[in-house]
């Protein structure tokens, strides 16, 4: 009895359908488990016979969630550093906002409300009311009415999801007013939300970037914006003042004929401003109402003040603003390189050090065919658009640069690497005790040099820290 409850409880079952699916979708990647919307047996039987497997799965897929949404903060971050560099650049900060507006602010912070003028209901945002509108009376935003797949038909761009499109569409005019102008409607499709959306996002999960299609165009004949405002409620209300005798004060009539009407206050407000400006004289005089101004009693309806139950706000915090998301950023950059005119440079380009490269042969001794510095000169006759200079450093060679033990001539060197003169490194064994050997004699300072490679282990810390040397450097043979 109680399950036959539950079953028959269809919030419940869509609950635990959209669970199983999250559940399929996190594990589907490194598990032959089917889809469950299509195969729900073989699901049933994994949590009626083995719950201990089930339960590890349970555990599987909420660390698998987990570690994506991980993922997804660190891209998010990554974006939103980058961005901030653009930022920094003059007259670029106003292309990429480091917080977004609300189009869906609440009317506490100074925006009209949002309202259904026939349920005489108010919501906190923009996105509640036009929730409302679909559930309760069945009414799509008029941009939902532009396309019914994932390609824009003007621009010709592949946005992978419906919510992407949308929001395309929501921000590019040119494309939203060259839509509207062919006067070809389609009938919306399951939209931002909707479970085949959301498995299509989850299918692209950000994999590519919107793609420009190729072909041919249509040939713009007339662009047209989207109109605020509703036809048939204008009309509506033109044709009541017209029958309005003996109806009661005709403020009273235009506000019955709007709370028939499934319209949000916007909507409203857009319809009124409308029917007062293209009301003419000719009008007015077929109206039985001739003692009174009517295009100024349209305008004053515009306001919340005349209709009472807009005096009632939602309760409950709002936010007017929000950090931008990846999709905003994504957005930004998009709308960016499309209208992206001539411009300064942004960051000055550092003057390369052109071709040429400075390598350090630490403790070289006489130069002989097969050492260290000779493979490096063999090497520089493959690479002929690159001039490498190899410097011997011994003092064998140079008994003032090539004293290392000295410190003024080892800062001499140190500062060429700092300032990336010096791109490299390299040394063979200094022999016995690096001097001795080579027939001199050196102060008892000097000789606690004998750690010769002290110079290259000072060189290893600056290109650690700099970043400059790469794979170029060697270590002490």
């Amino acid at each position: 009895m109680p399950w036959g409850l539950l079953n028959a409880d269809e919030a419940w079952t869509t609950l635990v359908a959209d669970d199983l699916r999250w559940m399929w979708h996190q594990l589907q990647g490194a598990s032959s488990l089917p889809d469950p919307s299509q195969h729900f047996p073989a699901w049933e039987e994994l949590w009626a016979y083995h719950p201990s497997y089930w339960k590890r799965l349970v555990k599987r897929a909420s660390i698998h969630a987990i570690h994506q949404r991980g993922n997804q903060n660190r891209v998010l971050g990554f974006h939103r550093r980058l961005v901030g560099l653009f930022r920094e650049v003059a007259g670029e900060s106003v292309h990429f906002p480091q917080h977004m507006h609300n189009q869906d602010e609440c009317a506490s912070h100074g925006a009209q409300p949002h309202a259904c003028m026939s349920c005489k209901m108010t919501f906190k945002s923009k996105g509640g009311i036009g929730a409302h509108l679909f559930k309760a009376h069945r009414v799509v935003a008029k941009v939902r009415l532009l396309f019914d797949q994932t390609c824009c038909g003007a621009c010709l761009r592949e946005f992978h999801t419906m919510s992407k499109l949308k929001n395309h569409l929501l921000r590019d005019q040119g494309c939203r007013e060259e839509l509207w102008g062919r006067r070809r409607l389609v009938r919306p499709e399951q939209g931002s939300g909707s479970i085949g959306d959301t498995q299509r996002e989850l299918a692209h999960d950000g994999i590519l970037p919107p793609l420009q299609g190729a072909g041919p165009k249509l040939q713009v004949q007339h662009r047209e914006a989207v109109p605020e405002h509703d036809l048939e409620l204008a009309e509506n209300i033109y044709l009541g003042l017209i029958e309005a005798e003996g109806q009661g004060p005709a403020k009273e009539v235009i506000q019955a004929i709007v709370h028939r009407h499934p319209v949000s206050w916007e909507c409203c407000r857009a319809s009124l401003r409308y029917l007062h400006d293209e009301l003419t004289i000719a009008d007015i005089e077929h109206m039985p109402i001739q003692d009174i101004d009517i295009k100024r009693l349209l305008l004053e309806l515009c306001s919340p003040d005349e209709w009472a139950f807009l005096q009632t706000h939602p309760d409950g915090p709002c936010e007017p603003e929000r950090a931008a998301t990846l999709a905003d950023i994504e957005q930004q950059c998009i709308e960016r390189a499309a209208h992206c005119g001539p411009r300064d440079e942004i960051w000055t380009v550092p003057r390369p050090m052109m071709k040429e490269r400075y390598i350090l042969h630490a403790f070289s001794g006489r130069r002989r065919q097969g050492d260290l510095q000779f493979f490096v000169e063999e090497a520089q006759r493959l690479h002929e658009t690159t001039t490498l200079h190899v410097i011997s450093l011994d003092i064998i060679v140079d008994s003032v640069w090539g004293n290392i033990a000295r410190p003024e001539i080892r800062e001499f060197w140190l500062s060429a690497a700092r300032n990336r003169q010096v791109v490299g490194a390299f040394a063979g064994p200094p022999c016995e005790t690096w001097s001795q050997a080579r027939g001199r004699h050196v102060s008892s300072e000097a000789s606690v040099e004998r750690r010769a490679p002290r110079v290259l282990r000072e060189i290893d810390a600056i290109c650690m820290g700099q970043g400059f040397f790469g794979n170029s450097r060697a270590a002490p043979a």
